[in-house]
């Protein structure tokens, strides 16, 4: 490793013992580059990059494949890295949620997802959270965006058509669909509506794969609502 990186400028191959952040500590390093030779790998070597953010803040994580056909030896790593510069590999950050060429999407961060087409939220709540290749929307009651007033009194029909637009805003804004729900959660003031809200519903969700679904009675709604509903979408 010495011998095929001692031209790089800035490169000091060392031989350390303990932990890895502690060595980057002493040594004032900025980065620790961790090879990945399978996709299996991926999931333990997140972990690995989260625990050295929280330990050492400063220094980032980068994750580097190797090359197919040598995947089972990680010294290629190191050698493909000293050949290439340093740029020609596929490479990410596993704690940010930028899409990179070749490589598998994550994104372990939280996103805060907001549009005005949707009511704006109103409390310490996002409209929306991005994270893991999931979009989890906040429940939403029949609220117009532009006006934020309650549009359909005792029209559980109408209310029910607002409630799935905004939930439709919502997903589109953070990168799915109706089509991509996965749950969705039907918040009901009275039981006796749901052959109404189920009927709307149904023309939102349609095709031979809905999503799951779970509808409840409860007490109250906010702003005496008739309906809420809330859902958890794949991002497309």
């Amino acid at each position: 490793v010495q011998a095929c990186t001692s031209h790089l400028e800035g490169v000091d191959v060392r031989f350390m013992e303990g932990l890895l952040v502690e060595g980057c500590r002493a040594l004032g390093a900025t980065a620790i580059l961790r090879g990945v030779r399978t996709a299996g790998d991926l999931d333990y070597e997140r972990q690995m990059a989260l625990t050295n953010r929280a330990m050492l803040p400063e220094v980032e994580t980068v994750l580097v494949f190797s090359a197919p056909e040598h995947a089972h030896i990680s010294s290629t790593l190191v050698r493909q890295i000293a050949q290439m510069g340093g740029t020609s590999l596929p490479s990410f950050h596993p704690l940010s949620s930028g899409p990179c060429s070749n490589v598998p999407r994550i994104d372990p961060m939280l996103e805060r997802i907001s549009t005005d087409q949707a009511p704006g939220a109103i409390g310490p709540y996002s409209q929306a959270i991005r994270a893991g290749g999931l979009l989890h929307c906040s429940g939403q009651i029949p609220l117009d965006p532009a006006t934020m007033q309650i549009v359909g009194h005792g029209d559980v029909k109408a209310q029910t058509h607002r409630v799935l637009q905004n939930l439709k805003a919502v997903l589109e804004a953070g990168g799915a669909s109706l089509q991509t729900v996965v749950k969705c959660q039907v918040y009901l003031k009275d039981m006796n509506d749901f052959g109404a809200v189920n009927e709307v519903y149904g023309e939102y969700f349609q095709g031979d794969c809905p999503p799951a679904r779970a509808c409840v009675q409860v007490a109250r709604l906010p702003r005496n609502v008739d309906v809420e509903i809330d859902c958890v979408a794949l991002l497309a």
